[in-house]
């Protein structure tokens, strides 16, 4: 591959008439780096002329100025073909797992200090064999049971900053102890930011605290085969829950508060409900005149019933909810009651398979480009688009379970090389 060349994937989303749901990846598209988003834009165009695609719904991208206008040259090019939803209004969507970091790292920006005092200490003992040997010597004194290798966080990857204080946290005594021997570490950390003291300890393992649900929040999302519109709310819920439990630690409110700003900002609740229920009712009236001008039938049936009866949102937001579990099924419950609801349940056709996240887990947590690594970044750009596509075509439900088995199987072998 051309150094400073880029790829461009696109995967699509889709619900087949049987209920059933789909994805794929179609291509993969190369460009220069000094493209601007017009022109990614245009490719972006190219690609669905090339495939014979005219309906879009939606787009999901991180939130960067570039996609906007890459978001703008797709617009305009619905409009054009006469294909958009409400003029390309509802065409936008952002990638729910790059919020959630941009979140996050809002609020961990407080523990910076904290943090580079620690990363500081390490580097400190990783730049000589010498000092590492000491420094192993004391952690088997201290008897510290580290079941995972001290590690640097990457630079390009978030999670990778809560892993490493995950295991760095259970090492302070060995920090504190290794300083004794080695007082030089102390004078020369001195002219920086210091030695972690145990303040700097203490907020580590708060921000560990408050990281790990979050963690596990993206790393589910991410996991997910399909990454799908009805699995949006509940992680606003869940975010929301634990903002306001953390907010309630006198020693973390003020992180939480900088991280409820950045979410949701001066719009609170009913407010929210308000502008969510008349989105609802303005899409439900797009699809009620296209079902409508494709049914004559239920057209003339529409104009001769009372005008006082219910419309079909009406009656399935007056409905009972169903209770929610991680069982529950939204295109099953769709393909026994959608009978009942004819325009709905075209409309949920195409909302139910918008995509909240445009990353898999492996690149979630990446805060720049996704860069592949060193042993892929020289094939060709049809050969890694043959590759991804081929895992992408691989992929299923059967084989994410099994993967998750295998998951399983690994971790207790690594448990069982433990005790030995």
């Amino acid at each position: 591959m051309l150094k400073n060349q880029k790829l461009l994937g696109l995967k699509w989303y889709y619900v087949v008439g049987d209920g059933e749901d789909g994805q794929g990846v179609t291509q993969l598209s190369s460009w220069k780096f000094d493209k601007k988003g017009e022109e990614l834009g245009d490719l972006v165009e190219t690609c669905l002329k090339d495939w014979g695609v005219e309906k879009v719904y939606t787009i999901t991208v991180d939130s960067a100025s570039s996609n906007d206008r890459v978001v703008r040259v797709l617009k305009n090019a619905l409009n054009k073909w006469s294909t958009s939803v409400l003029g390309g209004d509802e065409l936008h969507m952002r990638c729910a797992t790059h919020i959630i970091k941009l979140v996050v790292q809002d609020g961990a920006k407080l523990m910076n200090n904290s943090i580079a005092s620690v990363k500081a200490s390490y580097k400190y003992i990783r730049q000589s064999s010498q000092r590492k040997m000491r420094f192993k010597e004391v952690v088997e004194v201290e008897k510290i049971d580290a079941k995972k290798l001290l590690s640097l966080d990457v630079q390009h990857r978030w999670n990778s900053l809560y892993l490493m204080l995950d295991t760095i946290d259970k090492f302070e005594m060995a920090f504190e102890k290794y300083s004794r021997y080695d007082p030089a570490m102390r004078i020369e950390l001195k002219f920086s930011l210091g030695f972690p003291s145990c303040i700097d300890w203490e907020r580590i393992r708060r921000l560990v605290m408050f990281l790990e649900p979050f963690d596990f929040m993206i790393e589910k999302v991410s996991r997910s085969l399909y990454t799908i519109s009805n699995l949006y709310f509940p992680i606003i819920c869940e975010v929301d829950r634990l903002l306001k439990l953390w907010g309630n630690y006198a020693n973390l409110s003020q992180m939480v508060m900088k991280m409820k700003d950045k979410m949701f900002g001066e719009v609170k609740g009913t407010a929210y409900g308000e502008m969510v229920r008349a989105e609802c009712f303005k899409l439900f009236e797009a699809y009620k005149r296209q079902h409508y001008s494709n049914n004559v039938l239920e057209r003339y049936k529409e104009e001769i019933e009372c005008n006082a009866e219910k419309s079909e949102l009406e009656k399935y937001l007056s409905d009972e909810t169903e209770p929610f579990d991680e069982e529950f099924d939204i295109l099953k419950w769709w393909k026994v009651h959608g009978p009942r609801f004819s325009i709905l349940a075209s409309m949920d056709r195409d909302v139910l398979v918008v995509s909240i996240s445009t990353v898999a887990f492996e690149a979630a947590f990446s805060i720049g480009g996704l860069v592949l690594d060193p042993f892929r970044s020289f094939l060709t750009p049809r050969m890694t688009q043959a590759l991804i596509c081929t895992q992408d075509w691989l992929r299923s439900r059967e084989k994410q379970a099994s993967n998750l088995e295998n998951e399983n199987t690994l971790r207790n072998m690594e448990k069982e090389m433990e005790k030995l």
